[in-house]
């Protein structure tokens, strides 16, 4: 394959393969993103996406150690998938007036008379 213009080589063994897979990227609406030589002016790599704008960069860096191919660097736009919190409502309690509170739930007459029998109140 010829990705520089994504177009089948003409020294191709598998041709049903090679075309079973190009029209796999074409439904998907996918592009090699990889279209600088790896090794011996061959690309050796793929990188398929179907977001191409998301991509910002792609580039081959100098191999490491005994290998014979690049290192192909991508450098890409990532949404993180954390969810959005509505905020909560957090009360405070040590800033409430309890005098006031209990007033409110107790009425005076709870308070003030001396009874063992709460169904009396």
């Amino acid at each position: 394959m010829i990705w520089s213009n994504e177009s089948p080589s003409d020294t191709r063994r598998f041709k049903e393969l090679y075309d079973t897979f190009t029209d796999n990227m074409i439904n998907n609406n996918s592009e090699q993103m990889v279209k600088i030589s790896t090794r011996n002016n061959k690309i050796l790599y793929l990188f398929l996406t179907n977001i191409s704008n998301q991509v910002h960069e792609t580039k081959t860096l100098p191999g490491s150690g005994t290998s014979y191919h690049d290192i192909v660097f991508h450098e890409i736009k990532v949404k993180r998938g954390r969810i959005k919190q509505n905020p909560r409502q957090v009360k405070l309690y040590n800033k409430a007036i309890w005098f006031d509170l209990k007033k409110d739930f107790f009425p005076n007459t709870f308070i003030t008379h001396k009874h063992n029998d709460p169904n009396h109140l």
